[in-house]
């Protein structure tokens, strides 16, 4: 069983969460972050503090963890950011097209990572991990929450959706896409919460965030043998999550635009697998193994022609299909982790943005895929197997700077 539990939040006075909030540092390029930086609160000052040093540095450059450690502790010191008094929990709903999204913000436990009771269903790349890694290490928080999920259990829920829905948020605030974010500070009462993780969820699974929990975990290794007298509660022993039950989150469609050459007998190679019907706009996929493409001006719904009884939780999923009728045996794409001629493009950007991308020039054909289904990526994930890259897109994302965990102890016992 899972070990989740309350813990001394970091935060903004509630009255200024709104101008804190940032997107995740991770779906910000360079000059969305630096624009964002032109508010002198928003938590890219942190995140990406090289938004704070010359344009010409490196975002991996030792300065730049070292500048976000020098802002972390300037808004410690003048109140921007405060650590609460007691432990405690809080409730997390985000709002989008009339949907909304509740979870529960906590600490999740480096050991249950370690020890697959938190499941993955993607590989990690060295390059993103080390670089936070770095940032964890010099800031000693974790600044951007790891989003879980878990097999529903209505006895936990149950509790914070009745709390949420007959009181008023602690803060309400519209940012980013439309998004309404609420937050809800609970009462102690709720700290009994962490018993019922213990005793009723047996897995949790990322969603979103396998980088950064990759990235606290291996820095949670570091601190132990940084401190060896520490006993297993350390809490650098724990990260960052906002954890949701599976029915409450969405997995959006997660589509691929491609730059190469198209063969003269495109049409027909592709009726090798799918009956290819030409479309007189754009439609998304309704249904399981439909995928939308559009090439030369036109859409396309492409139906398999055979429907296929796997039982192997990654073959029968559409983008695993995807790549092996198209991506790689018609154009020889491989490894799309390090591909150059392929892009992703999240289901929020809408199908218009494919078009737009195609009929640019920069790429050559775009497909649309019918979304992975939560009861896919669990499926996956208990199998012990890895989804295809990019295989989920999930809207809408948690913000950072709401939530701040604190690791505590840093090197040679420095504090805050």
């Amino acid at each position: 069983m899972v070990k989740f539990k309350p813990f001394r939040v970091i935060r903004p006075p509630f009255e200024l969460m709104k101008k804190v909030a940032s997107l995740p540092y991770d779906v910000l390029d360079d000059q969305q972050a630096r624009d964002a930086a032109t508010n002198e609160l928003s938590f890219v000052h942190i995140d990406r503090a090289e938004v704070d040093l010359p344009a010409s540095i490196d975002p991996y450059d030792p300065q730049v963890y070292q500048q976000a450690r020098t802002n972390l502790q300037k808004w410690l010191a003048d109140g921007t950011l405060k650590q609460d008094e007691h432990a405690s929990y809080y409730a997390y709903a985000m709002t989008l097209n009339g949907r909304r999204q509740l979870g529960i913000v906590g600490a999740a436990s480096a050991s249950d990572y370690e020890n697959d009771r938190i499941k993955k269903h993607e590989l990690t790349r060295a390059a993103k991990e080390a670089d936070r890694i770095k940032h964890i290490d010099a800031t000693n928080v974790n600044s951007s929450p790891i989003l879980l999920t878990y097999r529903d259990q209505a006895d936990i829920m149950n509790q914070v959706n009745d709390y949420c829905d007959q009181t008023e948020p602690d803060v309400s605030f519209t940012a980013f896409f439309g998004v309404k974010h609420e937050v809800w500070q609970l009462p102690v009462q709720f700290n009994q919460l962490e018993q019922l993780f213990a005793a009723q969820v047996p897995a949790f699974y990322i969603a979103d965030g396998h980088h950064r929990a990759a990235s606290t975990v291996k820095v949670a290794h570091k601190r132990r043998q940084e401190f060896p007298a520490e006993m297993p509660d350390a809490e650098f022993n724990y990260f960052l999550a906002i954890v949701f039950p599976a029915s409450e989150l969405q997995i959006w469609d997660y589509n691929r635009v491609l730059n190469v050459p198209i063969p003269d007998n495109f049409l027909a190679v592709l009726g090798a697998n799918y009956q290819v019907q030409i479309m007189d706009q754009a439609v998304k996929p309704s249904h399981e193994g439909e995928i939308s493409m559009y090439w030369s001006g036109q859409w396309f719904s492409l139906t398999p022609l055979k429907t296929m009884n796997e039982t192997d939780p990654v073959e029968r999923l559409d983008v695993s299909k995807l790549q092996h009728n198209i991506l790689e045996n018609i154009f020889g794409l491989h490894d799309l982790a390090h591909e150059k001629r392929i892009n992703f493009v999240g289901g929020i950007e809408g199908l218009d943005q494919l078009k737009a991308m195609v009929d640019s020039g920069d790429y050559t054909v775009a497909f649309a895929m019918y979304p992975t289904t939560m009861n896919q990526l669990l499926d996956v994930a208990d199998a012990h197997q890895l989804m295809p890259a990019k295989s989920t897109w999930f809207e809408p994302k948690l913000l950072s700077g709401l939530f701040i965990h604190s690791l505590e102890k840093l090197k040679k016992d420095e504090r805050y």
